[in-house]
């Protein structure tokens, strides 16, 4: 037998510097989800009626998310076909991806069943005509208060936020209710109706 010749030395590998964004998005993460409420989820019980009955890999792929750990999707988002992170914080913002409107209708429908069990007449994207003026100024429309809430989920580390939402406690999240607050209520108040924005973070 030839011997078989040593194998040429290899270089330590070097530790690269960590990524500023990487930093800034794991302090967003703790934030948000130590925030109020954000942690719910974890304790709610498996219920279909009330869709909260996970299959195991919703459940470990969400745990995973929250925990900051890879989701091992591919370089490429299958939607955009942009380059994407592996922790999915491209994944949870693209618009080219069915899932962001699933996610925001989702929320919609579940606040308006959640009125209508009370016993409240509650309607989704109820349209509103006043002289001169008809559009739909909610996701969910509360007849008895003239209540028109607008629903919507945004993410501490998208790029808009991620700066601020590091070091500010659910700084998306109020950015958003301001936003459209400012858009929104003093159009649906000429109308003689009420505007609330009802706003959560992925975390």
């Amino acid at each position: 037998l030839v011997p078989r010749p040593p194998a040429p030395a290899q270089a330590a590998p070097t530790q690269s510097e960590p990524d500023p964004c990487e930093e800034e998005r794991r302090r967003a993460r703790l934030r948000s989800a130590s925030g109020t409420g954000a942690s719910a989820w974890l304790g709610a019980l498996a219920n279909r009626h009330l869709q909260t009955d996970l299959t195991h890999a919703e459940f470990t792929t969400l745990l995973r998310f929250r925990l900051g750990l890879s989701l091992d999707l591919p370089q490429l988002c299958i939607a955009c076909k942009e380059e994407q992170d592996p922790l999915g914080h491209h994944a949870v913002v693209c618009r080219a991806r069915p899932g962001v409107t699933t996610r925001h209708n989702a929320l919609r429908d579940s606040m308006c069943a959640a009125f209508r069990e009370t016993g409240l007449e509650a309607e989704i994207e109820k349209e509103v005509v006043t002289p001169g003026v008809s559009s739909r100024p909610a996701d969910v429309f509360v007849r008895r208060d003239k209540l028109c809430i607008d629903t919507s989920v945004t993410h501490p580390g998208a790029t808009t936020y991620l700066s601020k939402a590091a070091n500010v406690n659910n700084y998306a999240g109020d950015d958003r209710a301001k936003t459209k607050n400012e858009k929104y209520r003093p159009r649906v108040q000429a109308m003689g109706l009420n505007f609330k924005p009802f706003v959560i973070e992925t975390w």
